[in-house]
């Protein structure tokens, strides 16, 4: 009897690992980008009509709303120019947590339709709320998606190996396996310039790591727009990394 329980434990226990492996594999790569988390609710804030379909299928528990009722783990606003964004963000602020994971998602110039936000521009709506931008992700054709944290939450240390495991730039710096992605901005930049992107991918993960964390961890939009043209300059001139002189 002891012996059938066992069997029985085991094999509802080799159920429950494959069904969350099964639920890994299947996750939608969209939403995981956007760092939906299981168990999490997660505003939709204009989002487009069958938007919420390409997020399809969520990690388990996790939950779509369209009105701003209740609280959230993150929030997805869409604006198309920086009028709605400024009145869009009277409406979406007082929503924030420290750990809200908030995401302005707004058209790509290369989509037809018209908008006066762009990735490299200064984001000063955003900033009187004491948001800055921390990471980007493309969303399809249409869309792209820069990522606002509170200022004070953005730290020096978290370029450090044991904080980046947990924190956004960990979407771009894999410590553990010594492999650098490239923000899409940061990407995008350098294809315009294939030597300049040739070179950078022939650093060594160190020297990589120190170009994008010195790009990320820029505290205002107009210095990361400096850095990256310095950045470009720099690999030109077969510079390692940014302390290079």
């Amino acid at each position: 009897m002891q012996q059938g329980l066992g069997l029985s434990f085991n094999f509802n226990l080799l159920l429950t690992l494959a069904l969350s492996i099964i639920n890994v594999l299947t996750m939608n790569a969209l939403a995981k980008k956007l760092l939906i988390k299981p168990n999490s609710r997660w505003l939709l804030q204009n989002a487009p009509a069958g938007y919420q379909d390409s997020l399809s299928p969520l990690p388990d528990n996790a939950s779509l709303v369209f009105n701003t009722e209740g609280e959230f783990n993150g929030i997805q606003l869409f604006v198309t120019n920086s009028t709605e964004l400024t009145s869009e963000l009277k409406v979406i602020t007082p929503l924030l947590k420290d750990d809200t994971v908030f995401w302005i998602i707004y058209p790509k110039k290369s989509s037809s339709i018209q908008t006066d936000l762009e990735m490299m521009s200064s984001w000063d709506a955003p900033a009187l709320y004491g948001l800055r931008p921390v990471a980007s992700a493309a969303v399809n054709e249409v869309w792209t998606a820069l990522r606002f944290r509170p200022v004070e939450a953005v730290k020096v240390s978290e370029g450090r190996n044991e904080a980046v495991r947990n924190n956004e730039y960990g979407d771009y710096i894999d410590v553990d396996n010594k492999i650098v992605t490239l923000p899409d901005y940061i990407k995008e930049t350098l294809e315009q310039h294939p030597a300049t992107l040739d070179y950078f991918q022939s650093l060594a993960y160190s020297h990589k790591k120190e170009y994008v964390l010195w790009i990320l961890t820029a505290k205002q939009e107009k210095t990361r727009q400096d850095r990256l043209t310095k950045m470009v300059e720099m690999l030109q001139n077969k510079k390692k990394n940014p302390s290079d002189k």
